[in-house]
Formats: C-alpha cells, sequence, structure tokens
C-alpha cells in the first residue's frame, strides 16, 4: 500500500487575524460617557493559533501562514480604483500585531505590495515549494478559486475540494468578465458570472448582426442584436464580452489583471514583483 503524500496548509492569515482581533477588543467605562477600548495582543493571537492548529491536526498537515504586506498597498491599486467601493468602516484594533505575532509562530511568508491570497496562489503553484507534498489553499475568500489543486474555506467546508485547471481558468475568466464591484473592477456592463460561465463553457462569442423584425407595430424595422458564434480561444469569449458593449481589448485585459491571482509563474521572484496577467499566459 502506497504511503500517504504528506499535507501542507498553505493559509490565508489575514483573516485569522482580523476575527481575532474583532472577538478579543473589549470596551472601558470609564464614567462620564468616556469609553476606550483595547485588546490583549497575545490573547488573540492565541485563540487564532488555536484554531490554525486545530485545523492542522484535523487535517494531519503542516502550515504555511501567508500575508499581506504591511504597507497595505499593493500592485492593483496601481491599476484602478482597487477596493474603492468598499465602505469605510472602523477596524478592529491591533490587527497587524495580531499577525505579526501569528507569523512568528508558523512558517509564514508575505511578499511586498501583494495580498495573501497571492502569496497562498504564487507558493501553491511553485513546483520547488514543498515538493512531494499535498498543499491545500486555506482561504474565505472566493478569489482561490482560480488556483489549481486543493482549496478550502474554513467557514464554509471540513474538507477540501480538487479544482483542476480547466475549472480554475473558466472561473478566473468568469471574473473577468462579471468585475466585482467590492474588488473594484466594474467588468462588461450587463453581464454576471452565470451568464459569464455559460458562455466561456460553449466557448462562443457574441457575434453583432441586424434582425428584421416579422411581427407588431415595428413589422419590417430592423434592430441590432447578438448571437453566439464559436470562437477559436476563451480569450475572445471575454472580449467579445466587452466589445458587445462598446467597449474594447483594453478594457477586458484591466480587469483580467485585476481580477488574476498571482501564480508562480506571475511573480519575478529576483526582483520581487508582480508579472501582469496576459492572454498568453492562460487563457485556454
Amino acid at each position: 500500500m502506497p504511503k500517504p503524500k504528506k499535507r501542507v496548509l498553505i493559509l490565508d492569515g489575514d483573516p485569522y487575524g482580523f476575527k481575532a482581533a474583532v472577538t478579543h477588543e473589549e470596551a472601558i467605562d470609564w464614567g462620564d460617557s468616556v469609553f476606550t477600548a483595547h485588546v490583549d495582543v497575545k490573547a488573540a493571537a492565541n485563540s487564532a493559533a488555536d484554531q490554525i492548529e486545530e485545523l492542522a491536526e484535523h487535517l494531519d498537515a503542516e502550515v504555511v501562514f501567508c500575508w499581506g504586506g504591511p504597507n497595505k498597498k499593493y500592485f492593483r491599486h496601481d491599476l484602478g480604483s482597487y477596493k474603492a467601493a468598499r465602505k469605510v468602516s472602523v477596524r478592529p484594533m491591533c490587527v497587524p500585531q495580531i499577525k505579526e505575532d501569528l507569523a512568528e509562530r508558523f512558517e509564514s511568508y508575505w511578499f511586498p505590495d501583494l495580498e495573501g491570497d497571492d502569496v497562498i496562489g504564487i507558493l501553491m503553484t511553485d513546483p520547488d515549494f514543498y515538493p512531494g507534498y499535498e498543499k491545500i489553499a486555506v482561504s474565505i475568500d472566493k478569489d482561490l478559486k482560480t488556483i489549481p489543486g486543493l482549496y478550502l474555506n474554513p467557514d464554509k467546508m471540513d474538507e477540501p475540494v480538487e479544482r483542476s485547471p480547466e475549472e480554475c481558468e473558466i472561473f478566473f475568466l468568469s471574473q473577468a468578465i462579471a468585475g466585482d464591484i467590492t474588488d473594484g473592477y466594474a467588468g462588461a456592463p450587463g453581464f454576471g458570472m452565470a451568464t459569464a460561465e455559460k458562455l466561456l463553457r460553449k466557448c462562443v462569442v457574441l457575434e453583432p448582426y441586424l434582425h428584421t423584425l416579422t411581427r407588431g407595430p415595428r413589422k419590417g424595422q430592423t434592430e441590432e442584436r447578438t448571437r453566439e458564434v464559436p470562437a477559436d480561444r476563451l480569450w475572445d469569449v471575454v472580449v467579445s464580452c466587452y466589445e458587445s458593449t462598446g467597449l474594447d481589448e483594453s478594457d477586458a485585459l484591466l480587469n483580467a489583471r485585476m481580477a488574476r491571482i498571482l501564480t508562480a509563474d506571475l511573480w519575478d521572484k529576483e526582483n520581487q514583483k508582480p508579472i501582469l496577467w496576459s492572454p498568453e499566459h492562460g487563457a485556454l
């Protein structure tokens, strides 16, 4: 009987730090309507570490802790209005300090100008990182569904699921079409994830044509419509969705770059800089 593969959790530490800060933030009433808040960083980090270690024990895996760069400015901010639509809210205290504490307890990685999800994507797809291990991406963010391999959302799942490269490519390009208002990229107006995925799975482009009405008060008049025509590649499907709304390939490319979680081939390890995605990197 073959020996089971060793496992490693490549884990997004940002949500663990945030949740621990929320849970452990306490208010003190000093009287005369004066309140202050405080967080016991050590206690918060202990509770987060307990959750991580419990998950690691359940899955019989080692832990790699990934987190976003401390400057909170990521490369997508230079591409457009990244996350500009998110409502301004009061963040809990001491999130950075809790993450720093956790990063000292586990093997940890952060890269300049990258979010935790990008760090996960790079390490998940780097063949030289934990070779021979079964790597599991652990994140509550749906964007990690664009990274092939085992994926686990600890808030919703007990066991990881396998995602094929083809499924991940469809999900990524569906996001490139539909956009994500919360993350600051609008996509092609009028296209949602379901429609985008349907077109990509059928691999068809939307071709404009003049349709002549055959009944009703406008009988005999013409109007422009679109019809589905087989496409040569998935990127052509994405571009046609944008062109059908009066936009062009440059708009499609910007949205795709905003949506693309980085992989090992999109990270310049020597210069510590992202390589912007282009259709030559994928788009089956």
